[in-house]
C-alpha cells in the first residue's frame, strides 16, 4: 500500500511563547447572543479561516495535546494544507508533528508515546509523539463506520468499533507487534463514537435518549442501556472524565434544552455547566490527566442572510471550529490562540 502521509524525521518548532499560562484572560463561559434573524436551513455552510479539532491530551503531561489543523489563510475558504500539530498551553510551544495528513475522527495519545489517528481510506496510523516512526497500523474493518479510536488505559492496544450498515456492531483491538481482533455483535449497541473509563468501562453515544456501556473487564462483553434524563437530542462526542464517575456531552434543541452537560454515571442524572446560543456551540471535550481542566472544541457560527429575507434562498453560515481551556473548578474559560 503507498503511504500518502509525509513524516518529519524531526518535530518541527512553530512558536514558542514562555509564560503562556500566564498571560490567558479567562472569561466566564456560556453565552447568550441570538441571530438578527433565524437560520432559514438552506444556507451554504462554509468555514473561513484555520480550523481547530479533535484534541487528544498527552497522558504524560497535563498542560500538552495533540490537535488536528485544516489550515487555511484568514477569512478564506481555500485550503492550504492538513496538520497534525502538538501544543504546550503552559509555555506556549506549538510543533507541527505531521503534514499532509487528512485526519478524520479523533487521535489517541498513549503512556508510550505512541499516537494513532484514522485516515480515510487507508486506515488506522501510528506516530510518536516527536513526529517520527510512522506506521500504518491497522486497514479499515467497515469502512468510514470505524469510530471511538482509544487506547485501554493508556497501553499498547488500541480499541475501536462502531456501527454496521447490515445493523450489528463491533469491536476491534489490536496490540502493537499483534493482529487484529474482531468482536461483531447482533445489535447495534455502539451506534457512534465512545470512550473508555479509567475503570475499563466503554460508553457509546446511541444517538437517541440511552447510552451504551460495556464492561472490558469480563470474559464475555454485555452491553447495558442507560437513559439519559433528558429530553434534548445528544450532539457531537462523548468524554470521560479521568475519574471515571462521570462524562460530558452537548444536548441540542431549544435554547432551554441546549447546552454542554455533566453527567454522573450510571444514574444518568444531567447538569448543565455552560449554555449554548446561536453563535456558538461545544461540538466535544476532553479532560486534563489532573482533572481539572477541559479542552473545549467549539463550533463558532455567523449568520450572513441572503438578499431576499421573504425566501429560503441562499445566504451563508459560518462554523468555524476553534478549541478553548475550560476551568472546571472557577467555571471560566478561555480561548486557545492557535493561528
Amino acid at each position: 500500500m503507498f503511504l500518502i502521509l509525509n513524516s518529519c524525521k524531526k518535530e518541527e518548532l512553530i512558536c514558542s511563547t514562555f509564560g503562556f499560562t500566564k498571560n490567558l484572560i479567562w472569561e466566564d463561559s456560556g453565552c447568550d447572543e441570538s441571530f438578527d434573524q433565524s437560520p432559514t436551513g438552506d444556507e451554504f455552510r462554509i468555514q473561513e479561516g484555520n480550523q481547530f479539532m479533535y484534541p487528544a491530551f498527552n497522558p504524560n503531561n497535563p498542560y500538552e495535546f495533540v490537535y488536528y489543523q485544516i489550515a487555511a489563510d484568514s477569512g478564506s475558504q481555500i485550503i492550504t494544507g492538513h496538520h497534525l500539530m502538538k501544543f504546550n498551553y503552559k509555555t506556549g510551544v506549538k510543533t507541527k508533528l505531521l503534514d499532509n495528513v487528512e485526519i478524520t475522527g479523533h487521535p489517541a495519545w498513549n503512556l508510550e508515546g505512541w499516537i494513532a489517528f484514522k485516515t480515510v481510506p487507508s486506515g488506522f496510523f501510528i506516530v510518536k509523539d516527536d513526529g517520527s516512526q510512522l506506521t500504518q497500523f491497522s486497514e479499515l474493518s467497515y469502512g468510514n463506520l470505524d469510530n471511538g479510536l482509544t487506547w485501554i488505559n493508556g497501553s499498547n492496544t488500541l480499541l475501536w468499533g462502531g456501527g454496521q450498515a447490515n445493523g450489528t456492531s463491533f469491536i476491534n483491538t489490536k496490540t502493537i507487534g499483534d493482529q487484529d481482533k474482531v468482536q461483531i455483535y447482533s445489535e447495534v449497541a455502539i451506534f457512534d463514537v465512545f470512550m473508555v473509563s479509567p475503570d475499563n468501562i466503554l460508553i457509546a453515544n446511541n444517538g437517541f435518549t440511552y447510552y451504551t456501556t460495556i464492561d472490558l473487564n469480563l470474559d464475555s462483553l454485555y452491553f447495558k442501556l442507560h437513559q439519559f434524563n433528558h429530553s434534548g437530542s445528544p450532539y457531537g462526542k462523548m468524554n470521560w472524565h479521568v475519574d471515571g464517575r462521570r462524562f460530558y456531552m452537548s444536548f441540542v434543541g431549544s435554547l432551554e434544552l441546549a447546552g454542554f452537560f455533566e453527567i454522573d454515571f450510571p444514574s444518568g442524572e444531567v447538569k448543565r455547566i455552560i449554555r449554548f446560543c446561536d453563535k456558538e456551540i461545544i461540538k466535544e471535550a476532553i479532560c486534563s490527566p489532573l482533572g481539572d481542566k477541559l479542552i473545549l472544541q467549539k463550533i463558532e457560527r455567523t449568520l450572513i442572510p441572503g438578499p431576499d429575507p421573504t425566501i429560503s434562498i441562499g445566504g451563508f453560515l459560518i462554523e468555524n471550529s476553534s478549541l478553548w481551556l475550560y476551568d472546571l473548578d472557577t467555571r471560566k474559560e478561555v480561548k486557545l490562540d492557535l493561528d
